[in-house]
């Protein structure tokens, strides 16, 4: 009769413990440099699983695309967007079409009473996710100018490091060329004056031509032009500052179209436009 031997309790193979720790570890190792990986393609995988509109892209690429070189990207929005989402619209990196936006302008007021009702939002969370911002104010050539300023004035406290105030002016509303460029330069005369820098200055280009660049020589402009091609058509004898090269932009975080734009520039080139320190102003928002 053959007699078999008891396994005391308690005990195992030595090797088996060791055997189970390296598995343990390679797993980990595994996971961690699969992780790296991911994290390095995930542009690459996210269009491949055609979620490619997490991205900051165009709706129409064809007509322009994204300026590449010597710029700095922003965006502009106003109540249109609705409501958004900052964090997700301040991209992190250039990877696939995504672009690291650095500044935000946002409409403030329009006419002597329009307040746009998403301005207050958007303006603090410009500041907090970091970017710069600015505020910007659509003008109605032959209405009260003081009262449009006094809008202005009522909803927008420029602090250091914001841009200058931006003035819109679109259309002319009947009014002559002299006159819409006089009206203008009343409105631009009374912001500086409170806000102690000159504005800047925002319409298409056409308009900037028949109405605009006779008389303003001495103000950055923002130049509203799209076109097929990768870089603005300057206007001559103004500063091409500030380029909207296509109004079909879609950023992660809005639901709408977005404005896109470039400035013309460095980064340490757009914050030298900025309101510097001493410049500070008392107003109503922060």
């Amino acid at each position: 009769m053959t007699v078999k031997k008891k396994k005391l309790p308690g005990t195992k193979p030595p090797a088996s413990s060791e055997r189970k720790a390296m598995i343990i570890f390679f797993l980990i190792l595994f996971m961690l440099i699969l992780a790296t990986i991911l994290w390095h393609k995930r542009a690459t995988l996210i269009q491949l699983v055609g979620k490619s509109k997490i991205y900051h892209r165009l709706n129409k690429p064809n007509r322009t695309g994204i300026p590449e070189g010597d710029y700095v990207h922003g965006f502009d929005i106003s109540w249109y967007q609705g409501h958004v989402d900052w964090d997700k619209m301040f991209a992190i990196d250039h990877r696939g079409d995504t672009v690291r936006f650095e500044f935000a302008i946002i409409k403030a007021t329009e006419g002597i009473r329009l307040k746009d009702h998403c301005f207050k939002r958007n303006w603090v969370e410009a500041r907090r996710v970091g970017m710069i911002r600015g505020a910007y104010h659509f003008f109605h050539p032959g209405r009260s100018v003081d009262k449009q300023a006094e809008n202005f004035f009522s909803r927008v406290d420029l602090l250091p490091g914001d841009l200058p105030p931006v003035i819109d002016v679109e259309k002319t509303n009947g009014l002559s060329r002299a006159a819409v460029a006089n009206e203008v330069k009343q409105f631009s005369a009374i912001l500086e004056d409170h806000y102690g820098v000159k504005p800047i200055i925002y319409s298409g280009r056409r308009f900037i031509q028949e109405n605009l660049q006779r008389d303003f020589k001495d103000h950055h402009f923002w130049v509203a032009h799209y076109h097929n091609g990768d870089s603005l058509n300057r206007i001559a004898g103004i500063r091409n500052s500030f380029w909207q090269y296509t109004e079909r932009g879609r950023l992660h975080g809005a639901d709408k179209d977005v404005d896109f734009n470039v400035f013309h520039g460095k980064i340490e080139d757009l914050k030298a436009l900025c309101i510097p320190e001493k410049q500070k102003r008392a107003g109503r928002s922060s």
